[in-house]
């Protein structure tokens, strides 16, 4: 069997299932389908020489779980649950399927920008906004949360938005309003009940940082908080933010980066394989703040934070006056 790309796949007008015999996703995947009386197509990717590339490009990496393109082209879910597949599978049904589960992935308020594809990575959803409020957590990320954020001013667009994190900590004497994106559907489930959490109007959007649904030079702040570890193209995201950052504009970033130290960061190279696929495809070693200079920004402070295998990186970055266009 051969694979088939998004656009076919619209005009088969079913569900395309990129499956490997073993995985347990894969399974239970096709058993909700079966369940529930939906079409779909099992592509087994170990024997189709092109689905394993093309499936690894669209769900950063991970090679044994199941990774669903919908009839629309446009949308994907990787490691899908009952919940999601529920809300993604009823949301595209007709009148009479749609009256049999109330569809608690969307609201008025998200789109998908032209260009991304959604992505839902439920478990690692999950597994993450409970990591990050556990107290301890709580206590190591919300004074650093607070520094950067509380840094923002103007119209603000925060990339990555989580959980919603960041949320509490925007100051409504310098914020107008912030426009929070995230291309992961479960994630922007806990962002949507964190809105309540700000102080300021947040506008949520299911938006990938490679097509910012933005014009050129919108936002005075943008703020990115482990984020660009995750990314799939580093170097095309900077650009895009620099693009719809003001000249003048503040980069506020924190990050986890690449470790100093020789012996470390060979540690960091040897477990990417291993963070790609258990994180939600974090890069944990990537050179974040020399991206960011050959992206066109001038550092305007940083701060480094710990050593070892996770070191953390502040940094106040502006986009230069006179660059007025992408380069």
């Amino acid at each position: 069997m051969t694979s088939v790309s998004p656009e076919e796949a619209t005009k088969l007008r079913s569900n395309l299932m990129y499956v490997t015999p073993w995985c347990g996703d894969c399974r239970r995947a096709k058993q909700w389908f079966d369940a529930h009386g939906s079409s779909y197509e099992a592509i087994n990717r170990e024997h189709d020489d092109q689905a394993a590339p093309f499936v690894m490009q669209i769900n950063g990496g991970m090679r044994s779980v199941a990774t669903i393109v919908f009839p629309d082209g446009s949308s994907v879910l990787v490691e899908p649950g009952p919940r999601e597949l529920a809300a993604k599978c009823f949301s595209q049904a007709g009148p009479a399927e749609k009256g049999k589960e109330t569809n608690t992935m969307t609201s008025n308020n998200l789109h998908l920008s032209p260009g991304a594809k959604a992505i839902s990575y439920p478990r690692f959803a999950a597994f993450y906004n409970r990591i990050m409020k556990q107290p301890q957590a709580r206590r190591q990320f919300d004074p650093l949360r607070r520094e950067i954020v509380g840094q923002a001013h103007g119209v603000v667009l925060e990339v990555g938005a989580g959980g919603g994190q960041n949320f509490p900590f925007y100051d409504p004497r310098n914020v107008v309003r912030v426009e929070a994106i995230e291309p992961d559907e479960t994630m922007l489930v806990y962002a949507e009940s964190s809105q309540g959490d700000a102080p300021v109007p947040i506008q949520l959007s299911r938006a990938a940082v490679e097509w910012l649904p933005f014009s050129d030079a919108s936002f005075d702040s943008v703020v990115v908080t482990l984020v660009l570890c995750s990314v799939h193209d580093p170097e095309h995201s900077l650009c895009e933010i620099r693009r719809v950052l003001k000249p003048g504009g503040s980069f506020l970033l924190l990050e986890h980066v690449r470790a100093p130290g020789k012996v470390a960061a060979w540690i960091q190279d040897a477990l990417v394989p291993l963070t790609t696929r258990c994180l939600g495809n974090d890069h944990w070693n990537r050179d974040t703040e020399r991206l960011l200079v050959e992206s066109g920004f001038e550092v305007v402070s940083r701060r480094g934070i710990g050593g070892g295998l996770h070191p953390f990186l502040l940094v106040h970055a502006r986009r230069p006056e006179e660059s007025h266009a992408l380069r």
